[in-house]
């Protein structure tokens, strides 16, 4: 006998305040840990012809805009694809003022107005909201392979893996900061302050300050 799933059993979900966004059968809610009440926000919409790859594998929020709700669902689909979602500031009133969809690997905020995405060949780039504006953004490091994945880091910076090493690399000065030696990095969440990371593994989890020291040997 075979069993397959047709839902991921982790779903997408972020934490903004009060409130614990998630996605759950194709739509985006919003839940008041406050009130106890649950807000159908939107539904999700992305290319696929599985249920279970129209779930998203990852969501993030947009911590560095302060006007609006920002947040971007990455989807395992078709070569991977996210979907860019901004909403009044208000999240009471569930409207969706603009929603945007593009192809990467892998994509999060790195500025107010701005998206770093990992494309299909491993490649760096930087885009604004619109797509308006989009470069590729060469990472430099001595000796470098090819990088496996990218994740979040605080303004203007990202965590690179690559090589067996987890390290954080600024953009606009495009040099490495600090570096670690970690494999299969699963998932990184960082503290509001940006002070400290939880980095998710296989086999274990290590938490590492912003110079990416590892605190917890």
């Amino acid at each position: 006998m075979c069993v397959f799933k047709l839902e991921r059993e982790r779903f997408a979900s972020t934490r903004i305040g009060s409130s614990f966004l998630f996605v759950k059968q194709k739509n985006l809610y919003a839940y008041d840990l406050t009130s106890k009440q649950k807000t159908l926000l939107a539904p999700i919409q992305i290319n696929g012809k599985q249920v279970m790859l129209n779930q998203p594998i990852s969501m993030y929020y947009n911590t560095f805009n302060q006007s609006s709700h920002d947040i971007l669902l990455n989807f395992d689909v078709e070569g991977g694809q996210y979907l860019l979602m901004s909403f009044d500031k208000d999240l009471s009133k569930a409207r969706c003022i603009s929603e945007k969809r593009g192809e990467a690997l892998c994509s999060f905020f790195i500025s107010k107005d701005r998206i770093c995405c990992l494309d299909m060949n491993r490649d760096v780039i930087v885009s604004s909201f619109d797509g308006s504006n989009t470069k590729k953004w060469p990472i430099v490091k001595k000796n470098m392979g090819k990088i496996e994945k990218i994740f979040p880091g605080p303004l203007g910076k990202i965590l690179v893996l690559a090589d067996d090493c987890l390290f954080m690399y600024d953009l606009t000065a495009r040099k490495v900061l600090n570096e670690v030696t970690l494999t299969d990095v699963k998932r990184i969440y960082w503290t509001p302050n940006y002070c400290h990371a939880a980095v998710i593994t296989k086999n274990s989890i290590v938490i590492v300050n912003k110079t990416m020291q590892i605190m917890n040997v």
